[in-house]
């Protein structure tokens, strides 16, 4: 296992200082034999950008279905805002202000961009009247307003990405997580998703980012953590972690100076 640098170690120390919105303890997931994640330990504080990154298969996405309800774990615990979540379905993890996006945009393609973002509020539990100002707010955050009316299976790549954030908005969350919203994006495209996850962290949002992208997690994450085979093997500011030599190992390869 590679080491975590001491002055990441130092940046723990210091998140540990302060109150928590999510803390996992030790959080582990089986599937038959096979440990998807095993014993990992994160905490992440209010108004925080945090990227995991990793190589295919490293357990980000497992990791990400445990925060979100998705799986239960095998092991460990999680807590948010300092409540235990552990046993707590997706659906109350949700209303508790947890919302996730999904690396496939899979939009409800016969229905409109509005009727898509107001349907998650529905899902929610949001009245109509609510549902609908929901539904208006994110899409003005997202800069959706223009195409309220467009189609889902008529949006372009970046469009569905921005549909899919804006559904996460809808059930107005205070932790995001965002799997992969930068894949498959040309360099515009990218700087785009960039300026976006900015503002929402602007508007007060906690961002949990996988992504693959070096560039664009160098540009919006105050810390990252690397993983490795279902551990966290790296935990520091961008640099740190993109030069610990266990990471351009495992991960980065010849791409490590991208």
């Amino acid at each position: 296992m590679s080491r975590i640098g001491s002055a990441g170690a130092r940046n723990r120390a210091a998140v540990l200082e302060e109150e928590p919105v999510l803390r996992a303890d030790g959080v582990g997931k089986h599937f038959g034999g096979v440990w998807a994640v095993s014993e990992v330990s994160v905490t992440v504080t209010d108004n925080e950008i945090l990227g995991i990154i990793g190589p295919n298969g490293a357990g980000k996405t497992t990791l990400f279905n445990l925060i979100a309800g998705a799986f239960a774990p095998s092991s460990g615990r999680i807590f948010f805002r300092g409540m235990d979540i552990t046993g707590l379905s997706s659906f109350r993890r949700a209303r508790q202000g947890i919302a996730r996006t999904f690396q496939l945009t899979k939009p409800f393609v016969s229905m409109s961009v509005g009727d898509n973002v107001r349907t998650a509020a529905l899902a929610c539990g949001a009245r109509s009247a609510d549902a609908q100002r929901r539904a208006d707010l994110a899409m003005e955050q997202l800069g959706l307003g223009a195409l309220r009316n467009k189609m889902g299976a008529d949006l372009n790549g970046v469009e569905g990405k921005r549909l899919e954030v804006a559904r996460a908005l809808a059930l107005q969350p205070s932790l995001l997580l965002l799997d992969e919203i930068f894949s498959g994006s040309n360099t515009e495209e990218v700087d785009e998703l960039v300026a976006l996850v900015r503002q929402l962290r602007q508007s007060g949002l906690t961002v949990l980012v996988i992504e693959h992208n070096v560039r664009a997690i160098r540009a919006v994450a105050d810390r990252v953590i690397a993983m490795n085979a279902g551990r966290v093997i790296s935990e520091g500011s961008a640099v740190e972690v993109f030069s610990d030599p266990g990471v351009v190992e495992s991960y980065l390869g010849q791409h490590s100076k991208a």
